[in-house]
């Protein structure tokens, strides 16, 4: 049994004995490890277990299922499943099934109903199970079963997310890259779906999947029932944390006067810059401490949370002596910071 923080199982299947070979798993699912396991600066992220098909005893129903069971048993802050294969509709059971080398080809394999019965049950000693299905038909991971009289609900237990490359009747499509789904994963796990502070959630990563498909044809699906999200990788951050930390002394939400909460005055003093001043501020020298301060509103206005009052750019609003004043995500950011909540 796993005692981690984080932990993730990775299946790539390419190869079916007597049956035609997929091409990209094996290759993803690689791919998919590698995102996994480390964070961008190449500190340990994940301990992560492999099954690829190039090693056909480790990618038989029971061992597959041993690893599932296994992670799902342990106790973690986090437990990824990423399967990459072909998949079947068991049509006696409705359920979704994906196809191992040594099954017999009449639904057997790994049934996704009975991956989604056991992480639902891992809740609450695994606080976040993330399933990710690089397969056709994977969007109907999650469903109950239609009957006569009920339209298709969710069994999605808490703390359980599914992102799925395709609906219940599409096929998961791929290209010269591997599979389309993944690709566009892959890509947001290296950054591209990171927020400020570098964190790449589940709904972040759907989202950037999301923009780059069409609405027409294979559509990705996104399943959750999670009261907050968990990051998978840390990236880069987009800012200096210490800028971040310090708009609620720039911006004070409980200041004197209510119109200085969202403004900041600026003046000649913060721009460090004397090349192409008004010649009547050359003789007025930066004030080191004002410019370090400047530094950091500079970061913000990069990043959308802060912008120049009655000016193009931070050094007209400096030089013209007018100011700068925060965004709406500005106050998103200054006020979670003033409650204790950025890093929580």
């Amino acid at each position: 049994m796993l005692e981690n923080d984080k932990a993730a199982v990775v299946v790539g299947i390419d190869h079916y004995p007597g049956r035609n070979m997929l091409y990209g798993c094996c290759k993803d699912a690689k791919r998919v490890a590698e995102q996994l396991s480390r964070n961008d600066d190449g500190t340990k992220n994940m301990e992560v277990s492999h099954h690829l098909s190039v090693d056909l005893q480790s990618v038989t129903q029971p061992s597959i299922m041993e690893s599932i069971e296994d992670m799902f048993a342990s106790t973690l802050k986090c437990a990824v499943l990423y399967l990459a294969g072909h998949t079947t509709i068991n049509t006696r059971t409705d359920d979704v099934v994906l196809v191992t080398p040594d099954s017999d080809g009449r639904g057997q394999g790994i049934s996704l109903n009975e991956i989604m019965i056991l992480a639902n049950d891992a809740f609450p000693r695994v606080q976040s199970s993330i399933i990710l299905l690089d397969t056709c038909h994977s969007g109907a991971s999650g469903d109950v079963r239609k009957t006569a009289n009920r339209a298709t609900s969710s069994m999605i237990g808490e703390g359980v997310t599914v992102l799925a490359a395709s609906g219940r009747k599409q096929s998961a499509n791929e290209s010269n890259e591997g599979g389309v789904f993944t690709s566009l994963m892959i890509e947001a796990l290296k950054g591209s779906a990171a927020d400020l502070l570098g964190r790449v959630t589940p709904a972040a990563v759907y989202s950037f999947i999301d923009q780059n498909f069409g609405a027409v044809g294979q559509r990705p699906v996104y399943k959750a029932n999670v009261s907050r999200f968990t990051s998978l990788r840390q990236c880069q951050p987009r800012i200096d944390v210490g800028h971040l930390l310090s708009l609620p002394d720039w911006f004070p939400v409980k200041a004197t006067d209510p119109t200085k909460q969202d403004f900041y005055p600026l003046d000649e003093r913060y721009e460090p810059n004397r090349d192409n001043v008004p010649k009547e501020m050359m003789a007025i020298p930066p004030d080191p401490k004002l410019t370090k301060i400047f530094a950091g509103l500079q970061a913000c206005n990069r990043q959308g949370m802060v912008v120049p009052v009655d000016a193009e750019h931070m050094y007209y609003a400096a030089i013209n002596r007018t100011g700068c004043k925060l965004t709406p995500l500005g106050k998103h950011y200054r006020n979670l910071i003033d409650k204790g909540q950025l890093l929580s």
